[in-house]
């Protein structure tokens, strides 16, 4: 019965780490409640906790707040805003997303400290569609892995910009 025990609270602790409440990340007052939700015919993840992001594409600047960022050994995991899960019939909601490492599932190099790196996957949707699909760009890493620049190219133009854990 004990090891059922120690599984059962393993998983519960990486479902709160990923919902951003383990870490202390956790939801600042009601204006943001972290997990998953109904959306647009699917469901959808909501990221909360002081996690920020900023991108430039083509001159302009959108910010993002409301985010998490998970750092590991061997990678680190940025979301800021509501992931959609599935496709949607309404306007994607805001979101930035960046990984970059050895995530769980995939082969790609370690990030275990900061630097350059490419082959981060980054995903940023903005003004209800995909600003950018889901695709590999460079990022660099500073600050004990909390701050970053990242850059990608879309449609022959780059997409530019920065996080902070």
């Amino acid at each position: 019965m004990r090891g059922k025990v120690v599984i059962t609270l393993g998983v519960c602790a990486l479902l709160a780490g990923t919902l951003g409440v383990a870490s202390g990340e956790g939801a600042k007052g009601a204006a943001c409640t972290p997990g998953v939700i109904a959306y647009g015919g699917t469901k959808a993840l909501v990221f909360c906790g002081p996690t920020k992001a900023a991108v430039l594409a083509a001159g302009k600047t959108i910010r993002y707040s409301n985010g998490r960022c998970e750092r590991r050994q061997q990678y680190l995991r940025v979301d800021v805003g509501t992931k959609m899960l599935g496709k949607t019939t309404q306007p994607k909601p805001e979101y930035f997303g960046l990984s970059i490492g050895r995530t769980p599932g995939f082969a790609d190099p370690p990030a275990t400290k900061d630097g350059a790196y490419s082959g981060a996957v980054i995903a940023v949707a903005h003004d209800g569609v995909d600003l950018v699909p889901e695709g590999r760009g460079k990022v660099v890493l500073r600050a004990n892995r909390t701050k970053g620049t990242f850059s990608i190219k879309v449609a022959g133009k780059f997409v530019t910009g920065s996080f902070t854990c």
